[in-house]
């Protein structure tokens, strides 16, 4: 975001100094309304360049999502596939590998916080598997003796390890969600500490009351584990 808003500034910048020559040397304005136009020139740009920018991010992660979504079709695909080839174990594990990477993209999609690892997602997830399968599903309809025991490795130790990875992922990449659950939990049991009645009045027993959490505490400890799975993701 930060990275964002210097582009915007300096294109806003550039623009504005753009017009106060072009309005100086061109149109022969006297300099103080050049200024003023470029000025003017620089906060139209500066308000209008984010939203650009904003819907710019937004059809590509449209396009991000599109392709995550036709990848896991696709091993839904390979999943129909093994029950047409007679290998019904085959099929449970690609069925079971589909389910859980929709599972994935769906709670990528639908939190703004994760958006920015859908992409790593795609590159280092979906596509390398969708690249593996079909690979497997076209040498295993040739029938080749020479791949048997590559094929029937894949079947036995790739296809689950696909599964355990993926279960894993799901689990990391709501981290950041559990962090700031703990502390928000945290906050409100501090604030439901009992309270005293003294003399008719309601106060805090401070001798009741653990210490308070530290001013901050949650933003860092969320985007603490935030950086962490993202780390992991990858």
């Amino acid at each position: 975001m930060g990275r964002l808003l210097r582009n915007t500034d300096i294109m806003a910048g550039l623009g504005a100094a753009l017009l106060l020559l072009l309005c100086v040397f061109l149109l022969q304005i006297t300099l103080p309304i050049g200024i003023a136009l470029a000025v003017v020139a620089y906060v139209g740009l500066r308000l209008a360049l984010p939203k650009a920018d904003a819907r710019e991010e937004s059809a590509r992660l449209a396009a991000i999502f599109a392709q995550c979504g036709d990848r896991v079709l696709e091993i839904g695909q390979f999943a129909g596939w093994a029950g047409f080839a007679g290998k019904p174990e085959v099929r449970e594990h690609l069925l079971t590998i589909a389910r859980v990477a929709k599972r994935i993209l769906t709670a990528i999609m639908q939190d703004p916080d994760k958006h920015r690892v859908a992409q790593q997602y795609l590159d280092e997830y979906l596509n390398p598997i969708v690249g593996v399968l079909g690979s497997y599903v076209r040498l295993a309809g040739r029938d080749l003796e020479l791949a048997r025991d590559e094929l029937t490795a894949l079947e036995t130790e790739t296809l689950p390890l696909i599964e355990r990875r993926l279960d894993t992922l799901y689990e990391q990449i709501h981290s950041a969600d559990l962090a700031a659950f703990e502390l928000d939990t945290k906050m409100l049991e501090y604030t439901l500490q009992p309270i005293s009645m003294v003399s008719g009045d309601t106060r805090l027993d401070p001798a009741e009351l653990p210490a308070a959490p530290k001013a901050g505490a949650r933003r860092r400890a969320v985007e603490s584990r935030e950086d962490t799975a993202k780390e992991q993701v990858g």
